[in-house]
C-alpha cells in the first residue's frame, strides 16, 4: 500500500492515487483525487472512490515533501449541505 501524486503542472497541481493493491504508478487504485496546492494548503477536489483512513499517512507523507502544512476538502453531508474540512497535517500525523 502506498500513494503517488502524478504532478501535472510542476508540483502544484496533480492527481493522487492510492489503494490496497497500489504500490507504484500504473498499479490498480481504489481512490484518486485532484490535488491543488496554493501556498501552504493542499486541496483535494474531484475525488473518485471511497477513501479509507488507512491510506491517510501515505498521502500526507507525499504532501509533507511538498512543504504543505494544511490539507482541505469539501464534504457533502447527507442532508445536501456542504462544508469545508481543513486540518493541519502535523496534527493528523501520529
Amino acid at each position: 500500500m502506498a500513494a503517488h501524486i502524478e504532478w501535472v503542472t510542476g508540483d502544484r497541481i496533480g492527481v493522487v492515487r492510492t489503494g490496497d493493491s497500489f504500490l507504484n504508478y500504473g498499479d490498480q487504485y481504489d481512490f484518486s483525487a485532484t490535488v491543488v496546492i496554493i501556498g501552504d494548503t493542499a486541496t483535494l477536489i474531484g475525488a473518485f472512490g471511497i477513501f479509507n483512513s488507512k491510506w491517510r499517512e501515505d498521502i500526507l507523507n507525499i504532501l509533507r515533501e511538498s512543504n504543505v502544512k494544511f490539507i482541505s476538502w469539501e464534504r457533502k453531508r447527507k442532508n445536501g449541505t456542504k462544508h469545508i474540512v481543513k486540518f493541519e497535517i502535523k496534527r493528523l500525523h501520529k
